[in-house]
């Protein structure tokens, strides 16, 4: 059991920090994080559409020649920004504006992950365009901000155009403050931690996932005033807006961050949000102790409302949807001193949020997937193209593809084949357990295209290494095309390392009668 201390205090957040520092991209490849919610072609293309849109009212309303600055928080993986950057480039490449050149920064606190992203193939060609760069970012300390490509410095007010920062599933994993309300005054909740008694000899992930976090039976300590006035002013708002007995789950840690961040810029910030949380006044109300959500690391809930009169304190603008959302809330602050004249923003928050935006797409991937069964061809590849071409996506509805390949028209083979290679063209490999370069591959073998499906067997060699039967799909392509003599090579090599593959064995005898003659 460890000591009673205050929820901002409690070990569990240095526990959140172990885990992702131990185990690296593994939380993601191994799907032991989720991340797919926001980190999918859907997201990424909206929020290509506003910043593009933010570039745009910029190009009209400053005319600064120096480049302006994207930074991902808690970039992880890296998937969402090579969606993202896919989508913004197809904009600013047909865009008829005079647009500033732009930069692109993952961030992350693991120097593993910075190594990761620096090797990824899928990155290289933005690497390349200066388009991108990454850096070391522990939100609980910013100063200044040092691109490890680049080489560049950021520090305070040394940018004249606003930075624009972009956090998804970031704010609901680092530490925030908790705080009961009871007739407006407001003070600081004790909680306890307890832990498996073995809690030494396992894992973090295993220490987290059986760590119990509950309110300690102590009187509630008045709150103390943070050394940031508009921390307290926000606090005193929560205070004087209570009618009723709640718990307040404060973010007082990523209030901080956005404010230092807003500071590197000479014209402030735009924030781009995405998590679970809520943000209407209502929704502060009657709240109850805050339940965590544990899935190898932890998280809660986000307090948009007070991201909202943060926004309102710094005289900014800002944008949340005006219903309810059931997976994730998407949202846009803009602390920026002429933020009324962001028009083509604005517009560009109603169209690909508000009034449809990712949470519905996601809404109506369920229904897609649940009914794929009944869809016909057309009607599974205008999911597809709908999704912006989402991996994760196919995957889910490849058993109905699979069910209708043979009935398909020589023009409806033509069809899956664009659209197959826009899926890969859109994917982000973390080597997940589903083989997209494989399935692809099956597909269009199947569909007799086996130079095609070649190149997909081979890239999920590439991947994955030696498996039997992918070893055993690429020999069948080379039969096909005709290349004997190389099917029998990997036929061989493939019986001497998995000696009971009948299929192999069937063509390997075939083919042996057939090149020794």
């Amino acid at each position: 059991m460890i000591p009673v201390t205050t929820f901002g205090n409690s070990p569990i957040w240095q526990l959140q920090q172990q885990y992702f520092e131990d185990t690296g991209i593994n939380a993601w490849s191994k799907s032991e994080v989720p991340h797919y919610v926001t980190s999918n072609p859907v997201v990424a293309k909206a929020y290509a559409e506003m910043v593009y849109a933010f570039l745009c009212d910029l190009s009209v309303t400053h005319h600064a020649n120096e480049k302006i600055y994207l930074l991902e928080l808690g970039a992880g993986h890296g998937r969402f920004c090579y969606h993202f950057l896919k989508h913004l480039d197809q904009l600013t490449t047909n865009s008829g504006y005079s647009l500033p050149d732009f930069c692109y920064v993952l961030s992350d606190f693991s120097e593993g992950v910075l190594n990761y992203w620096k090797e990824h193939p899928r990155l290289q060609p933005f690497y390349v365009k200066g388009q991108l760069d990454h850096c070391l970012l522990n939100a609980l300390d910013i100063q200044e901000i040092t691109l490890r490509m680049s080489g560049k410095t950021i520090k305070k007010a040394s940018l004249s155009l606003p930075i624009i920062v972009i956090a998804n599933y970031f704010f609901d994993t680092i530490p925030q403050d908790l705080y009961f309300i009871r007739n407006n005054q407001v003070h600081e909740c004790y909680v306890q931690t307890a832990l498996p008694e073995d809690a030494a000899d396992i894992s973090v992930k295993e220490r987290i996932s059986n760590m119990i976090l509950t309110e300690a039976d102590k009187p509630l300590l008045q709150k103390p005033a943070y050394p940031e006035p508009f921390l307290n002013r926000i606090i005193e708002q929560f205070a004087m807006q209570s009618e009723s007995d709640t718990y307040l789950l404060f973010p007082h840690t990523g209030l901080r961050c956005i404010d230092h961040l807003s500071q590197l810029s000479q014209h402030g910030l735009l924030l781009l949000t995405g998590d679970r949380g809520y943000h209407r006044p209502d929704e502060s109300k009657n709240r109850q102790f805050p339940s965590i959500a544990i899935h190898g690391s932890f998280s809660y809930q986000v307090n948009y409302h007070a991201f909202k009169l943060y926004c309102a304190d710094r005289g900014g603008a800002h944008f949340f949807p005006t219903h309810r959302h059931d997976s994730i809330t998407h949202g846009c602050l803009m602390l920026l001193p002429d933020a009324d004249r962001f028009a083509e923003t604005k517009m560009a928050y109603q169209r690909f949020i508000n009034n449809f935006g990712p949470d519905d797409f996601y809404t109506l991937k369920q229904l897609f997937v649940s009914t794929a069964h009944n869809l016909s061809l057309q009607e599974l590849l205008a999911c597809l193209r709908l999704s912006g071409y989402d991996a994760r996506f196919f995957n889910q509805l490849l058993p109905r593809l699979t069910d209708l390949i043979n009935s398909v028209s020589e023009e409806e083979k033509w069809d899956i084949f664009q659209v197959l290679h826009q899926i890969w063209e859109m994917y982000y490999p973390l080597g997940e357990e589903d083989d997209l370069a494989f399935n692809i591959g099956l597909v269009l073998f199947n569909l007799n295209f086996p130079k095609e499906a070649l190149s997909y067997f081979l890239l999920s060699e590439k991947i994955y290494g030696y498996h039997a039967n992918r070893s055993y799909n690429i020999a069948v392509c080379h039969y096909h095309l005709n290349d004997h003599v190389t099917a029998l090579k990997i036929l061989q090599e493939n019986h001497t390392r998995t000696p009971g593959n009948e299929l192999n064995n069937t063509l390997l005898g075939h083919l042996e009668t057939t090149v020794m003659r």
